[in-house]
């Protein structure tokens, strides 16, 4: 679609051809998610059934709620650094890993 007059590139949300920029993560007209869930979902999903522990017992063991492991693990909330620590700390992998930059736990 070309680039807005900032620069951002231009797309078209493809459940309502509204325009949007280069970085949404939802269309502002339909609400539609644009893109799919993050390393870091991805991760925290796959931890966390390989444990065999809820999302109950993941937010105790960072202090956050339990709709807040649930934002995390659907991509729609980034979780703060003393927590993405605390999981690092309980799972035993290192923060690179977790949060995909990269390949080696």
């Amino acid at each position: 679609m070309g680039k807005d007059h900032w620069g951002y590139e231009m797309y078209t949300c493809p459940k309502c051809d509204a325009p949007v920029i280069e970085g949404q993560h939802y269309c502002q007209e339909c609400g539609h998610k644009l893109f799919g869930k993050s390393v870091f979902a991805k991760r925290l999903m796959m931890l966390r059934a390989k444990s065999g522990e809820s999302q109950a017992d993941i937010a105790r063991e960072t202090g956050v709620s339990i709709p807040a492991v649930n934002r995390w693990e659907n991509g729609n909330r980034a979780a703060r650094s003393d927590s993405i620590v605390a999981l690092c700390k309980h799972f035993n992998v290192s923060a690179d890993w977790l949060l995909g930059l990269s390949d080696e736990m």
